[in-house]
């Protein structure tokens, strides 16, 4: 389980390269105690690279979209904020940067900020904290009193997690000890999952009610995001792997550089079927201009996990589109709320031959950088009729930076 956590949140961050430093328009706030009585009966005082809690001097907190904050620890205690309705990871650091430990509460390895008691304004008190090897249990459980979900919703969370638990060796690629988010060195795991699931609804014409997920086809695409001081200088980066069998058909599928980061996309491709297959459970290799760094990586089928969004259109006079509205459902058509589970969703129109006809909302923006992310009810900025659309591409990443792509047609 070492730097489990820390990688969790650095995998929050892989959809926006750019990974922002912002201490500002904060409002949940996050205290904690550092505790010398073990009250846990299980627990220990030093972790496993030989630190206490108390070499505490710094907290990082990470959010979904790419905002990071550093505090103080003052008089062993600290006060942290994070933006509501994104989840963030706690780490500790010492001074020089050293990993010390990552919050865990109550099974969690990350703090959900969502159904808040008191909304933005919540504080959420962790008590006193105690240090479990690399895990820093919280004395008090936040879960039930300042965020508001039920059991179902703590298990959904804690079973992704599990799902990056074989993902945690990746956050230190150069093993230094040091966060590589603080020398720009980081790497960053993700997947994509495209499928198509239906058709639309029209007015009072709704999707169906159940939708069989057992005849969706998912296709993947791994995606890797790493820092700036590791980019490739020039396009040679090679994807090999698992370590036991090796797979002959991986294909990159681009390679672009941005301020602070390169992103890269691998498939591994089975032509004869035409199908982006999973990539399985195990330890590949990227390499980097020749350095070699290693990926844990493993990846659930995503049908455990899946949120359907569901779309209707809305037309007006001349059956010009005027909105199209979203209803979020599980796999066995029961009610979502959206907002505890999803972090930001684009809608794509489109005509034949994939033309474009306009996108709504957006996808891959820093959480401080847009006050309020619509999930629910999009509305036309441009003149859109019925009888051209014949596409409806809801993508939506979930508040763990995993991204969905969801396909709708015309019936």
């Amino acid at each position: 389980m070492k730097y489990l956590i820390l990688f969790l949140a650095f995998l929050l961050l892989i959809f926006n390269c750019g990974l922002i430093n912002n201490q500002t328009k904060h409002k949940v706030t996050i205290r904690g105690t550092i505790s010398n009585t073990a009250s846990l009966k299980t627990s220990k005082t030093k972790s496993v690279n030989s630190f206490t809690l108390f070499d505490t001097k710094k907290i990082l907190v990470f959010n979904s979209t790419g905002s990071y904050s550093v505090f103080d620890i003052q008089n062993n205690s600290f006060e942290a904020y994070a933006k509501s309705n994104t989840a963030v990871a706690i780490s500790f650091l010492s001074a020089e940067n050293k990993f010390i430990g990552c919050l865990h509460a109550q099974g969690l390895n990350v703090l959900p900020l969502v159904s808040l008691k008191d909304g933005d304004n919540t504080i959420i008190d962790l008590g006193k904290l105690i240090l479990d090897s690399t895990n820093v249990l919280s004395e008090s459980n936040p879960f039930g009193k300042e965020i508001g979900l039920n059991d179902s919703e703590i298990s959904w969370y804690k079973e992704v997690g599990a799902y990056f638990e074989c993902l945690s060796n990746n956050v230190d690629a150069d093993n230094d000890g040091i966060v590589d988010i603080i020398d720009n060195k980081y790497l960053l795991v993700n997947t994509i999952f495209s499928f198509s699931a239906g058709y639309f609804g029209i007015n009072d014409t709704t999707p169906p009610l159940v939708i069989d997920t057992s005849d969706f086809i998912i296709q993947y695409q791994l995606r890797i995001c790493g820092g700036k001081a590791i980019a490739p200088k020039d396009t040679h980066i090679i994807f090999a792997g698992p370590e036991q069998e090796p797979y002959s058909t991986i294909y990159r599928s681009g390679l672009s550089y941005e301020k602070d980061c390169f992103l890269t996309c691998f498939l591994n491709y089975d032509s004869q079927i035409g199908l982006w297959l999973p990539f399985k459970k195990g330890k590949y290799t990227l390499t980097i201009d020749g350095k070699n760094y290693t990926i844990n990586y493993y990846n659930v089928c995503p049908k455990k996990f899946l949120i359907i969004p569901k779309p209707t259109v809305h037309t007006g006079a001349n059956n010009k589109i005027i909105s199209i509205s979203i209803d979020y459902r599980s796999c066995d058509n029961n009610p979502i709320v959206a907002d505890n589970f999803v972090n930001q969703v684009q809608l794509q129109l489109k005509a034949e031959n994939q033309r474009m006809l306009c996108e709504l909302g957006t996808l891959y923006e820093p959480s401080d950088a847009i006050e309020y992310f619509e999930k629910y009810n999009f509305t036309l900025t441009k003149s859109v009729s019925l009888e051209e659309l014949v596409f409806i591409g809801v993508n939506y990443q979930d508040l763990l930076g995993n991204e969905y792509r969801v396909g709708w047609t015309k019936k």
